[in-house]
């Protein structure tokens, strides 16, 4: 009120802010494998929207790092290649080649990992805790973190390359005595006399296998971007304490992410499959109703592209949530973090004095 009165214009401006939503008891208690995936699915209702934003965002972003990385990779590779084999010959220029594109190559591919995840999980953490989402609180913090959280990226390519050399190695001797390093293997091997069912069922369980080895290998450190992005963790600190969450629940965790990652390709397959069974019957139907159905295969290619993409957007969303939800359910497990979510609760909804 201003001295005559009469209400004060600036406080009359000032619009009421709207009623915090009832605090969710949920958040009070570790949740077992399928609350989690409940919760998960409550999280991406919540900040639905913003998720596709920011999806969209840092998509356009990392699609232009790429790209210019990609050809600044491509033309110093080149110069250094010829310069490096000009020197010291073929086999040094080799390892000077890799080492010197590799390199900037892991810097780039982390930060790509960096930028694609941290604003979906800042989101993640804001509707966790019952807040606004907010796009652009997201994005101004996942840029600002974004250093730290390739780090931790790099850290978990440090920690598992001797996993993968010795992986490699014994794939190396399972496979040397078979030949199948050889030309001869490759050129004796004819088309026409494998199974085509057993080769698509050996692929198949390869890439099944590799990924299965690849989650397990990288379970310890389902934390590390979590606890660098919220903790600000740097480098293998990150990693140390993702292992210290992690442990005594590995094969839960383990399992949570697994079934997360079986989830998102049911329904990815799903809608390609049906995709797939739309383009088969618009061609068939091109064909015998058209005369020159040319132009049909372009169009169908691009439609193709376009659901992909917006597959992309749709659901990556959840695996950033997922792993987001595995760290705050391991601290809610280990270190009270409900208490500490329900006593900043309580405190904000406490009159102002």
């Amino acid at each position: 009120m201003s001295e005559t009165g009469a209400p004060n214009a600036q406080a009359s401006a000032v619009r009421p802010k709207k009623p915090l939503p009832a605090f969710d008891r949920r958040l009070l208690f570790p949740m077992n494998a399928a609350e989690l995936m409940d919760r998960v699915f409550d999280v991406y209702k919540v900040s639905f929207w913003p998720q596709v934003g920011i999806s969209l965002l840092m998509g356009i972003i990392t699609s232009m790092i790429l790209f210019v990385g990609a050809i600044i990779l491509s033309i110093a590779g080149g110069v250094i290649g010829v310069a490096a084999y000009q020197l010291s010959g073929g086999v040094s220029a080799g390892i000077i080649l890799g080492v010197s594109v590799g390199v900037p190559f892991a810097f780039l591919a982390a930060y790509y990992v960096a930028l694609t995840n941290s604003g979906g999980m800042i989101l993640a953490r804001q509707a966790y805790y019952q807040e606004r989402p907010s796009v652009d609180s997201a994005f101004g913090g996942a840029m600002r973190s974004s250093f730290r959280v390739s780090l931790a990226v790099l850290a978990q390519i440090a920690a598992l390359i001797p996993i993968i050399a010795l992986c490699v190695f014994l794939l190396y001797q399972w496979l040397n005595p078979t030949g199948f390093f050889t030309s001869g293997f490759w050129l004796n091997m004819s088309v026409y006399n494998m199974n085509p069912t057993a080769f698509a069922l050996s692929v198949i369980g390869l890439v099944i296998a590799v990924g299965f080895a690849a989650m397990l290998a990288t379970n310890p450190f389902a934390c590390a971007v979590a606890c660098a992005l919220y903790e600000k963790r740097v480098f293998f600190g990150a990693l140390a304490r993702s292992v210290r969450l992690v442990r005594g629940d590995f094969w839960r965790i383990f399992g949570v992410r697994l079934l997360g990652w079986v989830v998102v390709s049911v329904i990815s397959y799903s809608v390609t499959a049906v995709f797939s069974l739309t383009v088969s019957a618009i061609n068939l139907v091109s064909k015998s109703a058209l005369p020159d159905s040319s132009g049909v295969v372009p169009a169908v290619a691009m439609i193709e592209i376009v659901v992909s993409l917006v597959m992309s957007v749709l659901l990556g969303p959840i695996s950033k949530i997922l792993n987001s939800l595995i760290y705050f359910n391991q601290r809610v497990k280990k270190e009270g973090l409900d208490l500490e979510i329900g006593i900043e609760k309580m405190m904000s909804d406490l009159p102002k004095q």
